[in-house]
């Protein structure tokens, strides 16, 4: 089962890496999509268009982050760290949640 590690950048946004463009969607949807795509590992999501950016590069792949993070009011840049969770990890933080 795989879960997730995240870097969540606000008013920001990583440039000249989308791969692939959805109109139409909310923040949730977004994280979900990219989330869904195997090659996805980050996005933009800009919520006054409603529209995310999905991108095959991270932001921490990117290297000089000062170019390819910049300032966007009312955007973010998401960066997903997809990784291998065990079902007993799963259930011992759900166990340590209810309590």
């Amino acid at each position: 089962m795989e879960g997730f590690r995240n870097v969540v950048f606000l008013n920001k946004e990583l440039v000249g890496t989308e791969v692939k463009k959805i109109q139409n969607v909310d923040w949730l949807s977004c994280l979900q999509l990219c989330a869904a795509d195997p090659s996805c590992k980050a996005y933009n999501f800009k919520k006054l268009l409603s529209l995310c950016e999905l991108s095959s590069v991270s932001i921490s792949e990117c290297g000089a982050r000062e170019k390819s993070l910049v300032h966007r009011e009312n955007s973010i840049a998401h960066q997903l760290y997809k990784r291998e969770v065990s079902k007993t990890t799963l259930a011992s933080l759900f166990t340590s949640f209810k309590k």
